[in-house]
């Protein structure tokens, strides 16, 4: 039986390839991604970024489940009191996503 060096992780896998030359990986900065650029998620405090991330996220799944909160808490793991209380601290009116605008 024949034993290789390969790492097991993706991020140590990563590491192993490129300190190997294997892998050339762009240098990570906001202008490689120009989605997280677009939203502004890059910038700003770690705490801001971690709170427009969780709004867009649960914006994005309660119109994919069509304001359904049962189906979208279970999609995002979480219980849906949970998940109406993180609604109420990140400013999300579920009440007008349900009715349309008149």
């Amino acid at each position: 039986m024949k034993v290789y060096d390969v790492a097991v992780g993706k991020s140590s896998n990563r590491r192993w390839m490129r300190r190997r030359g294997r892998l050339a990986l762009p240098p990570r900065s906001p202008a490689n991604s120009a989605a997280s650029t677009a939203t502004g998620i890059l910038s700003g405090a770690l705490a801001d970024r971690v709170e427009r991330f969780e709004r867009a996220t649960i914006t994005a799944e309660l119109n994919r489940a069509r304001c359904n909160m049962t189906e979208a808490a279970r999609t995002l793991g979480l219980e849906r009191s949970h998940l109406y209380k993180k609604c109420v601290r990140l400013g999300i009116d579920v009440k007008s996503m349900r009715r349309p605008e008149e």
